[in-house]
């Protein structure tokens, strides 16, 4: 699956992270006008500084964390990843600048995936008290996982969703962190979808 960051690369590209079949977060460079999911990640509390050794969240309560997004009432999880607080779903509401879609244009989808947005549309959907990840903050992530795994890059397993979305059953899902990634595909610059089951 594909997630945009807020990191831009080139007045025509910006920074992505694409989850590979072979269980690698990948950052990557990407069109801009392409669709990718997005996932929020909590804002950092005034005076405090998250880094790998942290152990700022260890009063967090996965039970019942939540944020509402005031401006449609849905409800997202927050799971704790490390250091850092991330919804448990991708974004679905509509931009006041960009462009978003739903895969195949099936509303069915946004339902289960989340819109697909363009990286002008992403910089301005996150919920009130999140934010559009940078690719440092990805970065991080992928680095505090990598750490559990004493070094292996093998980490998008722990992410995954294990529902039977996934259409590669060589794809390991174990939800480590109930962070429930799913497969939502992308749609390129040309407006053509691609890869939903796949990534």
């Amino acid at each position: 699956t594909y997630f945009w960051t807020s990191s831009e690369r080139h007045f025509e590209y910006a920074n992505a992270v694409r989850f590979y079949e072979y269980d690698v977060v990948n950052l990557l460079y990407a069109d801009k006008y392409n669709g990718y999911s997005l996932r929020c990640v909590r804002d950092v509390e005034p005076g405090r500084v998250y880094s790998l050794d942290s152990s700022a969240y260890s009063d967090f309560d996965e039970n019942t964390a939540k944020l509402v997004d005031p401006r449609d009432s849905s409800e997202y999880r927050v799971t704790a990843v490390g250091p850092q607080f991330w919804l448990a779903r991708n974004v679905d509401i509509e931009p006041e600048v960009g462009e978003s879609s739903c895969y195949g244009d099936s509303t069915e989808n946004c339902k289960i995936y989340g819109k697909l947005y363009d990286w002008e549309a992403a910089q301005s959907v996150c919920p009130p008290g999140t934010h559009l990840p940078s690719s440092d903050e990805w970065y991080s992530m992928r680095q505090y996982l990598e750490n559990l795994k004493e070094g292996s890059s093998y980490v998008a397993s722990w992410l995954r969703s294990r529902d039977s979305l996934w259409s590669n059953s060589s794809s390991a899902r174990d939800d480590f962190f109930r962070f429930t990634a799913k497969p939502a595909g992308y749609m390129n610059e040309e407006g053509v979808y691609k890869d939903k089951g796949a990534g």
